[in-house]
């Protein structure tokens, strides 16, 4: 039937229902004390990115569908009644072009420009339909080199110094990489040096022997 009752007459949830993730309405109809099984969002259907070409003005569109459940006309038992669906301009979604599980269906996954060894990716919200909505972030032990105002290389100049190398022109490309931290240098130093006044310390007590 599409709802299943997760609450009976005078009864409590059970263990499953409970421990289930689907949400509930919460509202108590007149007629009988029940509560009932919703859609949520991982119910809905994304269609497949589409050209519209009867609206106004015509653009690339996408479409969310969700399903809505009612009374029939004996109202003794829930039944589908239709779908809600809400359509966008494909332009308002963002690309997310930082690096993914093998099992997320993203098309644009793992194509950032960051570099691997020093860097890693966030995505950016709010830039649309584009590419170079990320930016990359310093690892831990690795700092970002100029005396900027920001301390991540953006990606929409990672992307257009790509192009640029790309299409065999002057770029800065390799230049967007995270150096060494200055206090993992300091740190490596310090080790180097005491471990050489250590050597130092047991070769002097040798001689003197």
């Amino acid at each position: 039937e599409g709802v299943q009752r997760a609450k009976r007459p005078g009864g409590n949830l059970t263990e499953e229902e409970q421990g289930s993730d689907i949400p509930m309405y919460l509202r108590r109809y007149e007629h009988f004390p029940e509560y009932y099984r919703a859609a949520s969002l991982k119910h809905g259907l994304w269609t497949a990115p589409y050209y519209d070409c009867h609206g106004f003005v015509k653009k690339w569109k996408i479409t969310y569908a969700v399903p809505f459940f009612g009374f029939n006309s004996l109202r003794n038992r829930i039944q589908f009644k239709g779908a809600v669906a809400v359509s966008m301009d494909i332009k308002m979604l963002d690309v997310n072009q930082c690096p993914a599980d093998y099992h997320v269906p993203n098309a644009f996954k793992r194509t950032n420009k960051c570099d691997e060894k020093t860097s890693y990716c966030v995505p950016i919200l709010g830039r649309g339909f584009f590419t170079g909505g990320y930016k990359c972030e310093c690892k831990q032990g690795y700092e970002y080199p100029f005396e900027d105002p920001i301390t991540y290389y953006d990606g929409q100049r990672l992307d257009n110094e790509f192009l640029n190398m790309v299409e065999k022109k002057e770029n800065w490309f390799d230049m967007y990489k995270c150096r060494l931290a200055a206090a993992s240098q300091l740190s490596s130093s310090f080790t180097c040096t005491l471990l050489v006044a250590v050597f130092l310390a047991f070769i002097s007590k040798a001689l003197h022997r």
